[in-house]
């Protein structure tokens, strides 16, 4: 089973895979935006080298919080596979406009909600 996680190659997201790499040996998929793949690819190779594991711990999955399947070519796949969701994504910018911001925080919260196999108590 895979830890899902959304935000990443974001702050937030970059540390918490650091903890994770650190503190198990399951691997951990990140949902990334397309336009930030070179990033997810950088950040990756270095916190697998920082902690020392396989560069496969960390597997980039190409797709968008606000899709209802994440827009993830292999949602099925990866639903079955996800046994925890850490959903961090979100619009942190306050003066966001409210459709942009709704489809973001609100619907992209629904779509990671939906997407462990263990359902919404496995989310982190």
């Amino acid at each position: 089973m895979t830890r899902f996680l959304t935000g990443f190659p974001g702050f937030l997201g970059a540390a918490l895979v650091s903890r994770l790499l650190a503190r198990s040996d399951e691997p951990v998929t990140c949902l990334v935006q397309p336009a930030y793949r070179e990033l997810a690819e950088r950040r990756a190779d270095e916190l697998t080298a920082e902690a020392g594991v396989a560069r496969d711990r960390i597997t980039l999955a190409e797709g968008d919080i606000t899709d209802p399947n994440l827009g993830l070519a292999d949602y099925d796949a990866i639903h079955r596979e996800t046994a925890v969701v850490y959903h961090l994504a979100a619009l942190y910018d306050l003066g966001a406009e409210r459709g942009p911001a709704e489809r973001v925080n609100v619907d992209g919260t629904e779509h990671a909600r939906d997407l462990p196999q263990l359902g919404v108590d496995a989310m982190a």
